[in-house]
């Protein structure tokens, strides 16, 4: 489980939410651009960019 909220700090839009005592994370699907950013810097690779 990642809680790290370095791909929120990332999100050119604001568009990941990290609560760091829930221990949970929310992604606002309407504000994402597709840009990758969030995967990138994920160490852990909880967050994955697939084209479909």
């Amino acid at each position: 489980m990642c809680i790290c909220a370095l791909c929120a700090n990332k999100c050119p839009r604001q568009a990941i939410h990290v609560d760091r005592e829930t221990k949970e994370w929310l992604l606002k699907k309407e504000d994402c651009v597709h840009c990758g950013l969030c995967a990138k810097v994920c160490p852990k690779h909880c967050i994955e960019m697939k084209e479909e």
